[in-house]
């Protein structure tokens, strides 16, 4: 999971945007290439997701700030914002 909303806004509402990460890799442009993972995060599949309930834990791994740059661009063309 590529997380993409701020830390301050995760802890006040107790939920997190992001971004799944997939390996399987299909050259699509909603695919944005992730250094280190075998696959890509998934701009088509933007959620939304309270991790207080569902037991998810941060394992201390990071992106580029190019790369989680390149995501919301990825995502603001995709929304056409």
């Amino acid at each position: 999971m590529l997380v993409i909303s701020d830390l301050m806004m995760n802890e006040i509402t107790r939920c997190f945007t992001g971004l799944p990460i997939t390996s399987t890799i299909r050259g699509w442009e909603t695919g944005v290439p992730i250094h280190g993972w075998p696959g890509v995060a998934l701009v088509d599949q933007l959620r939304f997701w309270r991790y207080v309930e569902s037991g998810i834990d941060f394992r201390g791994e990071t992106v580029t700030e190019d790369e989680l740059d390149a995501a919301k661009f990825a995502i603001r063309s995709f929304l056409r914002l």
